[in-house]
């Protein structure tokens, strides 16, 4: 062994300073990169009962005890409508839509599912029914879900139920262009554009984007110097066709669902959700952070959404409810590009509320 060492002391001695030294490297991009706000900072004014785990995740009135979030990172596809992480029980929804309370389903992406919820008590449904007994509901939003997920969601659950809602809220906007911002076709949800397309036809590529993602120094060097594409990086130039082509693409959801609303005889409500870059006067620290992430990872996201909303509601006249200014001189609530604290959950839950009265008379 000693002898080994001797031959070979030379090599190992190069080999451990270059492996010392890219694991600095790592380290010093890790800590000096531009980050999102650390989240735990913005619970940091929540009460304790607001944090505590052990409280239903919703409210029973509102599907805490029928669907089940898996809270799952993995992949977890299903074969009609992609992402999903719920699971559902029919025979609790029926049980609860039979109270002979005004039933609601709610639909949408990561924004309307609000996982940033330790439990109910910070979610939109309690602060949309806060002292109402007027309602049951629930939520079937899936993270990265765009308006088409959401009709095949319709079609895969709403015939199954005995006891049709009364009214159906969609609340969408960022994911109708997001599969866009991750080089793909108008078409496309986010995880097929972000990872899935790659995994089924170009597995090798899927693995070598996974595994660029996992190391600050790979993507520096793969992206930032030698200019790899990948499926995880927004392209630098996005086509005004390619947000034109996404927003037709929802307004041409919207009118299928619309018709399939009409035959099973449920209200169902539009509303475009507020997003970070079409917000104003945000001046908060947390803010200032999130909009230097974005300008560095994301430049493009301010024209796509700018252009893509402006787009719909010019293509959907009947498109009434756009939420996009909710939001305008509230600092430090978003934890992100779309998701909020309890601060925005409490705005989209009084704002959904006043259009469900609207709507309801």
């Amino acid at each position: 062994m000693i002898k080994f060492f001797k031959i070979y002391k030379e090599k190992i001695l190069i080999l451990s300073s270059i492996i010392i030294s890219l694991l600095l490297v790592e380290f010093f991009l890790r800590i000096f990169s531009v980050k999102l706000p650390d989240r735990d900072l913005l619970y940091n004014d929540y009460s304790k009962e607001e944090l505590n785990l052990n409280f239903p995740f919703r409210h029973k009135n509102h599907g805490g005890e029928c669907i089940k979030p898996r809270f799952i990172r993995e992949m977890q596809w299903h074969p009609r409508f992609g992402w999903n992480d719920k699971n559902i029980n029919f025979d609790c929804v029926e049980k609860i839509f039979s109270e002979g309370k005004t039933n609601i389903i709610f639909m949408g992406g990561s924004a309307m599912a609000n996982y940033e919820t330790p439990n109910f008590l910070t979610s939109i449904e309690h602060y949309m029914f806060k002292n109402s007994d007027e309602f049951r509901s629930i939520n079937l939003a899936e993270s990265g879900a765009r308006l088409s997920n959401q009709l095949s969601i319709f079609i895969e659950y709403v015939p199954k139920m005995k006891i049709k809602p009364d009214i159906i809220i969609f609340f969408d906007g960022f994911n109708e262009f997001n599969g866009i911002r991750y080089n793909g076709d108008p078409q496309d949800d986010f995880y097929w554009a972000a990872g899935v397309k790659r995994r089924i036809h170009e597995p090798s590529k899927f693995y070598f984007d996974v595994a660029i993602e996992r190391s600050y120094l790979f993507k520096f060097l793969f992206h930032s110097l030698l200019g790899f594409s990948s499926a995880r990086i927004q392209p630098t130039d996005i086509a005004k066709s390619k947000i034109i082509e996404s927003a037709k693409d929802y307004v041409y959801r919207k009118n299928i669902l619309n018709n399939l609303c009409s035959v099973y005889k449920i209200k169902c409500i539009f509303t475009l959700q507020p997003l970070f870059v079409l917000s104003k006067n945000l001046t908060g620290k947390t803010d200032k952070q999130i909009e230097k992430w974005i300008l560095k990872y994301f430049k493009n996201d301010e024209m796509i959404f700018k252009i893509g909303y402006a787009e719909m509601l010019n293509l959907d006249r009947s498109l009434k409810y756009n939420l996009n200014n909710i939001f305008d001189n509230q600092s430090n609530i978003y934890f992100d590009y779309v998701h909020t604290n309890k601060y925005g959950s409490e705005i989209i839950g009084k704002e959904l509320r006043k259009i469900l009265d609207v709507e309801k008379n």
